[in-house]
């Protein structure tokens, strides 16, 4: 549980102190809320001290800037490497795009051109580090792909095709 309690003593003290503390613990009461913690158990009582008051509130919103440093890493789940051995099953010459179609289901996009057609698969694999200071961010994201293109001629056979694989080996990258 959060507990502040700050006193501040009117007499004998200077204005621009008392208000100076009743800022601190105005904005710490506006932390509390944003961070959920109840704004209830703040208090500013009298027959205290100011300069205490402002002590009080500058350690913790200290506390607060030094421990809001935050380190995040992050991976997209719906990443599925292609399965290398069905590339076995595909044979240039023998292979037709409805049989390609079946092994790998719906390509990513279909490129038509002058003497047939591009299925192109593409699989995408996003890592990303950050790090977040009070004053300083520093990231990282990598984007690697697994990529199958199937050349077809005028009659859906397959002539020749291209493999990119192994982006699920992408390793983090340091933010820095």
């Amino acid at each position: 549980m959060f507990y502040l309690f700050c006193r501040s003593k009117l007499r004998g003290i200077k204005p621009y102190r008392f208000r100076i503390a009743l800022q601190a613990v105005r904005v710490i009461r506006v932390i509390c809320e944003i961070c959920g913690l109840k704004s209830n158990l703040i208090r500013v009582t009298d027959g205290g001290n100011t300069v205490q008051a402002l002590r009080c509130g500058l350690i913790v919103i200290m506390v607060i800037v030094i421990g809001s440093g935050c380190l995040l890493m992050g991976k997209n789940k719906e990443y599925h490497a292609f399965d290398s051995d069905a590339l076995e099953k595909v044979a240039p010459g023998q292979t037709t795009a409805a049989e390609v179609s079946g092994i790998f289901g719906a390509p990513t996009q279909v490129v038509k051109m002058s003497n047939g057609n591009a299925y192109i698969y593409k699989r995408s694999l996003a890592k990303g580090t950050g790090l977040w200071l009070f004053v300083v961010s520093l990231g990282n994201y990598e984007k690697q792909y697994d990529r199958l293109v199937f050349f077809f001629d005028n009659n859906d056979i397959l002539t020749h095709y291209g493999v990119s694989l192994n982006a699920g080996e992408a390793s983090y990258g340091l933010p820095f």
